[in-house]
This record gives structure tokens, C-alpha cells and sequence, in this order.
């Protein structure tokens, strides 16, 4: 039997040794390749301290059940719901490592979750993660009803550095539509957050059938971006392109340029893509300590809740990290 085996199969003795009221709690995240580096980095440090948080009070332990699910073009549960006090933040790696063979020290649990078949990888399918992310909460409530165990409505942390790749229209809608509901009967509150790029910006992108009309609105050439030095080493398409610099060029802001792309049709950008997946608007993490700050947010909310009665309103702890 493998870890996968598992998922979503809970043993009810657990409920005996520890009969408190429990909050689930999932982390979402990505681990295309564009994650790799200090954004990989920064999420295994963030998810320690998650761990280090959860623990620092006892009552927060005992009633937070944690699991985390890394995706690219397919969602894995790296690590199935475990109560607080036993939780270990897993290590995460992207979908293509520079050198796998330095990984081998770490827990075979992270390794298997994260390294499927190679042909499960391509692609960043935010609908394939909202789903495997509902399924195990709703096996998880399921085995607390079976306990007679009462619990909270559930966290959910999405994190995503980009546009959603070959996922398609229909899954993305049924998505939608799912979380919607979630949201709606008060199972699950999903909490959607976009790591920016080195220029501050939130991935964009346009479709190769689209170019002609991106250059034609801008009013500007491929050939005077590309003697402008708007486009980077090796880019292709839009892919690249400083917007930036375009903006100085057209004598237009970058938002203004974003939004008029997007109204006709020509644009995608993440901020787009999440909101219409997500219910509540996603947040956009300027820097790495915006980024830690929110999991360090997410911690906070967990104690906040588990000190509350199940059904009881409360208000979460104001998102202090887009100060940092």
C-alpha cells in the first residue's frame, strides 16, 4: 500500500485520544517550475514556521487538523490531515528539479507525493488542486460526523505565482461552481493569493492567435519593442516583455495598458484567472516577506478560530503582511 493509497481514509481511534472540536485546514500551492528558487524557498521556510505557530499553544494543536497539496498539472496531497501536534511541514520541491538526485536524503512521503509520472506534470491546473482540496475536506468532516466529533468550517490557503496552463474552461467553471457553494453553506473559507514577478507585476499573458491585435492596440510594433530593448534575452511573442518600458513608449500607465487589453479580450492575467475561480478576490504578495507574512497570517487564524465554539462568528486577524 503507498501514501496514495490512503488519502481520505482516517482512523476513527484518533477521535478516543483526542475528542476536540477540530478546524481543517488546507494548504494549496504551486510547485511549477516558476516557483523554484526563493519562492520555493520561502514556502518551506513559512510552512516550519506554520508548524513551529500551530504548536506554540496547545489548544490550537489539539483542534487544528492540517493538510498541504502541492500542484502543477496534477494535484498530490503531500501531506494528509494530521492533527497539530503531530504535523511536520514537508519539504516541497518544483516539478523540475535541477539535480533530483540531491533530494534523496528527504522523506520518501515528499518524494513520492511530488515526482508522479512525468507526463502529469505539465501545465499549472488551478481546478485540479480546488478539487482535490474539497474531496479531502469533505472525507475528513465526513470521518469527524462518523466520530461524533464537532468541528469548524474549513481554511483554505491557495497560493499560485502564475496563469492557470492547460486547464480549460469547463474544468475551471465546474471549479468555480464548487467553491462557490462551499463558501455559500459556510464549509470552507477560501483564502487566494498570487506571488508577483521581479517587476511587480502579476503574470499576464497572450495568446499566440492574439499578438497581431496586443501590438496593434498598444500601437507599437514587434520590431520597435524589440529595438527598443523592450523584450528580454530570448523572449518569444509577449513572452518577456517589459510593460514597462512599453508603458514609457506609448506614453500610457501599466495598469492602463493591462485593462485595456483585458476588456478586449486580448490579455490574460492571474489576478483575472484566480477571481474567477475564487470567491473572494485574490491578494497579490509583492516580496518574499509578504509572502512568509501570509502563512504566518493564516497561523493566527487557525488560533483565532480554534479558540472560538464551532458555529460561532468570528473575525479573523487583520492581514498585516502587506505591510512587510
Amino acid at each position: 500500500m503507498t501514501i496514495h493509497d490512503t488519502i481520505g481514509v482516517y482512523d476513527q481511534s484518533e477521535f478516543a485520544d483526542n475528542p476536540e472540536a477540530r478546524c481543517p485546514i488546507v494548504l494549496i500551492l504551486d510547485v511549477s517550475e516558476s516557483m523554484e528558487g526563493a519562492k520555493i524557498d520561502t514556502v518551506n521556510q513559512a510552512l516550519f514556521k506554520f508548524q513551529e505557530m500551530i504548536r506554540e499553544d496547545s489548544v490550537t494543536a489539539l483542534r487544528a487538523d492540517i493538510a498541504v497539496i502541492a500542484f502543477t498539472g496534477t494535484a498530490r496531497v503531500v501531506q494528509d490531515f494530521v492533527n497539530g501536534t503531530d504535523f511536520e511541514a514537508p519539504v516541497l520541491y518544483c516539478s523540475t528539479p535541477k539535480d533530483r538526485a540531491t533530494y534523496a536524503q528527504y522523506r520518501e512521503r515528499d518524494l513520492l507525493a511530488l515526482y508522479p509520472s512525468s507526463k502529469l506534470l505539465f501545465g499549472t491546473k488551478f481546478s485540479v488542486a480546488v478539487n482535490q482540496a474539497l474531496d479531502i475536506i469533505e472525507a475528513r468532516k465526513q470521518s469527524y460526523r462518523d466520530g461524533g466529533i464537532a468541528y469548524y468550517r474549513s481554511l483554505a490557503y491557495f497560493l499560485t505565482d502564475g496563469l492557470p496552463v492547460n486547464d480549460y474552461p469547463g474544468p475551471l467553471a465546474q471549479a468555480a461552481q464548487r467553491l462557490a457553494a462551499a463558501e455559500e453553506n459556510r464549509s470552507v473559507a477560501f483564502f487566494s493569493f498570487i506571488i508577483s514577478g521581479d517587476d511587480g507585476i502579476p503574470e499576464w499573458g497572450v495568446d499566440g492567435d492574439k499578438l497581431d491585435d496586443f501590438f496593434k492596440l498598444i500601437g507599437i510594433s514587434d520590431e520597435e519593442l524589440t529595438a527598443a530593448g523592450a523584450f528580454g534575452h530570448g523572449a518569444e511573442g509577449a513572452r518577456g516583455l517589459n510593460l514597462y518600458r512599453v508603458a514609457e513608449l506609448v506614453d500610457a500607465s501599466v495598469p492602463d495598458i493591462i485593462e485595456r487589453c483585458v476588456s478586449a479580450g486580448i490579455m490574460r492575467t492571474a489576478v483575472g484567472e484566480l477571481s474567477r475561480l475564487a470567491p473572494r478576490p485574490p491578494v497579490v504578495l509583492n516580496n518574499m516577506a509578504q509572502l512568509e507574512g501570509s502563512i504566518q497570517w493564516l497561523s493566527r487564524s487557525v488560533a483565532a478560530v480554534s479558540q472560538s465554539q464551532p458555529g460561532e462568528s468570528i473575525r479573523l486577524p487583520q492581514p498585516d503582511y502587506l505591510n512587510f
